[in-house]
């Protein structure tokens, strides 16, 4: 147990071989979204959506897409079980980039030619609320608690902060030239901006809003994704056609704020997501209307994969219902409580490393048939004094564990590792 520990929190582990996840891929030419089975890589079926899709996100349970339509002006959502179409939501003009609370209860959509954010109830399925940024706005993240949105605004060269409780801008970071793309650190103290023309990665202080730190990557830098555990910071450049440019992926050592790695890509790499155990890296190729699959540990391409024609947003998600590790965070995606099943996110306790507290907001029911791999709780009985919960699988790199752990206060909701082993 003492080793498992020290495994746990003090180093970090990567995977080889098939993931067991589906990646999705807006194509913008094609208007439609590639489901692609990562077990096969191949694609398995196409959902066809609005005029020219850009953006995706996945709700937390994962039985929902969200795609912006630049075009259209609209998002259109998406069953996962049937992949058809189930409602379309207008939005602002050319929306381009969306993300979706922990809590799966709010989407916020970036509108470039409008300058603004679109607030979507996703229980209603309609705008609760409009926010003004500054010009031509392109990509948006938030933080760990959902209380602020950082928007990336292309065309005035800025970072908007907003307070996701007033619905306002509080501040306006000066960034780069040509800002693109936007990343958080998983603790939520710096993000990352891709500035196309400047050729570097603003990086900025999330609390004081302060740029501690510009990086040099490769040229015209667009799409940024930072590894789970925090390490690494991935950024695709694009090469904005210059000649004799390879388009590549800087992959930067966030400790140091140097480039460690450059790796070859497709032509004119924009997207790029990280996979929810932090072993795999998907960038979207635009124009060779591809994706490359790269592996983290080793920062090589281990494949290539068709799509539609123009790809843009790229999401990977897991189709396991093991529970995944990066440290100091921990994932829950199925957990059988008597009749019903939930997932919730868990978060190392600081002060003392065997003890887990859930985040509320992450704690969802959702409809899952759970399998062998799905987490269990067991209430006290008279057999076992314990409430317990078992993980009957967690994965952490290419290693896969069972855990105990006992509920030691309901509220806040904490547990306390027992023992565990690797499977």
């Amino acid at each position: 147990m003492k080793r498992f520990r020290k495994w746990l929190f003090l180093i970090v582990l990567v995977a080889h071989g098939a993931q067991s996840e589906i990646v999705y891929v807006a194509n913008s030419a094609s208007n439609s979204v590639s489901v692609v089975d990562m077990a096969t890589s191949t694609i398995t079926t196409s959902v066809t959506v609005g005029s020219h899709p850009f953006g995706i996100a996945v709700n937390p349970i994962g039985t929902k897409i969200y795609v912006t339509n630049v075009v259209s002006g609209s998002v259109s959502v998406v069953d996962t079980n049937t992949y058809t179409v189930l409602s379309t939501i207008g939005v602002g003009k050319y929306p381009f980039e969306i993300v979706i609370n922990p809590a799966g209860t709010k989407a916020y959509v970036v509108n470039s030619a409008s300058a603004n954010v679109s607030i979507i109830d996703l229980n209603s399925e309609k705008v609760i609320a409009t926010i003004p940024v500054e010009s031509t706005p392109q990509a948006i993240v938030l933080n760990n608690d959902s209380t602020k949105a950082y928007v990336v605004n292309h065309g005035s060269a800025s970072v908007s902060v907003i307070d996701l409780n007033i619905n306002k801008t509080i501040a306006t970071i000066p960034v780069g030239t040509d800002p693109q793309g936007i990343a958080i650190h998983p603790d939520g103290s710096r993000l990352y901006v891709a500035n196309k023309k400047a050729n570097t990665i603003s990086v900025i202080d999330a609390f004081t809003h302060h740029i501690i730190s510009n990086i040099t990557v490769g040229i015209s830098p667009q799409g940024v994704a930072v590894h789970p555990d925090g390490s690494r910071l991935y950024v695709t450049n694009n090469g904005d056609n210059v000649p004799n440019q390879d388009d590549t992926m800087s992959v930067v050592d966030t400790n140091t704020n140097q480039v460690i790695s450059t790796v070859n890509v497709g032509n004119r790499p924009f997207s790029i997501s990280v996979n929810p155990t932090g072993t795999r890296i998907y960038v979207s190729n635009h124009v060779s209307s591809t994706i490359s699959v790269i592996d983290a540990n080793t920062n090589q391409v281990v494949s290539t994969i068709g799509v539609g024609t123009y790809p843009w947003g790229v999401m990977p998600v897991s189709n396991s219902q093991c529970g995944v590790f990066t440290s100091p965070n921990m994932k829950l995606r199925c957990v059988k409580v008597g009749d019903e099943t939930y997932q919730a996110n868990l978060k190392v306790i600081s002060n003392n490393p065997t003890r887990l507290e859930v985040d509320v907001n992450t704690l969802l029911k959702q409809p899952l048939t759970p399998n062998n791999d799905c987490a269990v709780y067991s209430p006290a009985s008279s057999t076992d004094s314990l409430n317990k919960l078992r993980m009957n699988c967690l994965e952490i790199g290419s290693d896969k564990y069972w855990m105990d752990l006992n509920l030691i206060n309901s509220n806040p909701i904490q547990f306390e590792m027992l023992n565990s082993a690797k499977n």
